[in-house]
């Protein structure tokens, strides 16, 4: 049995998160060490915009279609993704037990036009999935949190737990997902994740809009033709077979001249 690339994994799990049923702009800068990364993302409704940090192309996420479509508007192309749900069954060679103790600190803050407050939380994990010697981490998460609307990507916050990455795919096209035992203390922190930082990765919103949003910002451009880019073991249709047949024709013969 072998492990396989778990994004179209991670996409499903951001396709099947509820949405948010209202227009959001928020810009992003992340910090891992001295590598510093800013983006923009949008949401509304079942949609959700998120711009490649070069600012080459963007990606929308579409819920109600369940499908990612990622558009290069340098080279005027794009491409679409749909993926596909796999049958998931519990791999009992794998567990995983998430120790969650979070607190409240009672702070409050305003922060763009909303109330934040503060959470702290450790969370301990232990993974045997490597056999008799467990992999034990630690991670503590100082976070603000504002009450308002979350979207999908941004829910949970100190405390979440991620084990998508985990998701494995045998050779039958089953995902095996390790078996996960989540113990909690204390309270869930709620609402958008403003700040957060750990011992190796600061986020934090540095700009947050609320305005309405043109429903061009999530379409394809006029004039744009579309791409086949397949994903490692991830099957095209027919249809697709025969674009990205048409496509590596017409990119040989460009490439004579």
């Amino acid at each position: 049995m072998r492990a396989r690339g778990a994004f179209p994994a991670a996409i499903l799990v951001v396709l099947a998160a509820p949405s948010l049923r209202a227009d959001l702009r928020i810009a992003i800068r992340e910090s891992y060490g001295s590598t510093v990364t800013q983006r923009t993302e949008y949401f509304k409704n079942d949609l959700w915009r998120r711009d490649s940090e070069s600012g080459n192309s963007y990606s929308v996420f579409d819920r109600i279609r369940n499908r990612v479509v990622t558009v290069n508007p340098g080279r005027r192309e794009y491409s679409v993704y749909s993926p596909v749900q796999r049958v998931s069954e519990t791999d009992p060679s794998r567990t995983i037990v998430v120790d969650i103790k979070a607190r409240d600190t009672g702070e409050h803050r305003t922060m763009f036009g909303h109330v934040a407050r503060h959470f702290i939380a450790i969370q301990r994990r232990t993974d045997s999935s490597n056999g008799p010697k467990p992999i034990m981490t630690e991670t503590v998460t100082d976070g603000w949190y504002l009450d308002m609307a979350v979207p999908g990507a941004y829910r949970g916050g100190a405390g979440a737990v991620a084990v998508y990455s985990l998701v494995a795919v045998d050779q039958h096209n089953r995902q095996l997902v390790p078996k996960v035992e989540i113990n909690r203390q204390g309270p869930s922190p709620h609402g958008l994740v403003v700040q957060e930082k750990t011992a190796d990765r600061v986020m934090e919103i540095t700009e947050l809009s609320e305005s309405a949003l043109d429903d061009g910002l999530f379409e394809v451009p006029a004039g744009f033709r579309r791409v086949i880019k397949p994903l490692q073991d991830v099957p095209l249709s027919w249809s697709d077979w025969f674009l990205f047949g048409w496509q590596e024709v017409r990119d040989w013969f460009a490439g004579l001249f």
